[in-house]
């Protein structure tokens, strides 16, 4: 059985971050490198390091493949 790539490209965008809170809410198709600027704007960061596969990687594909970088062991995972 085949199945088709599922396209998130147009899911994508901040929907809620909060600095004071350390709370952010994201969707899938929102790429790490826009999340990680907006991040870094209040000294923040996330609190796993998904690997950057290029332009097009997003949080959703960080969250899919379980790739949470290596500082897993004492941050925790992504998901």
């Amino acid at each position: 059985m085949e199945g088709q790539a599922l396209q998130i490209a147009e899911h994508s965008g901040i929907v809620s971050y909060d600095p004071v809170e350390l709370i952010v809410t994201v969707r899938a198709g929102t790429r790490l490198s826009a999340l990680q600027a907006a991040l870094a704007e209040n000294h923040q960061m996330l609190g796993f390091e998904p690997p950057v596969f290029g332009e097009q990687s997003t949080i959703g594909g960080a969250v899919a493949t379980g790739l949470s970088g290596p500082r897993r062991p004492w941050a925790g995972g992504s998901a």
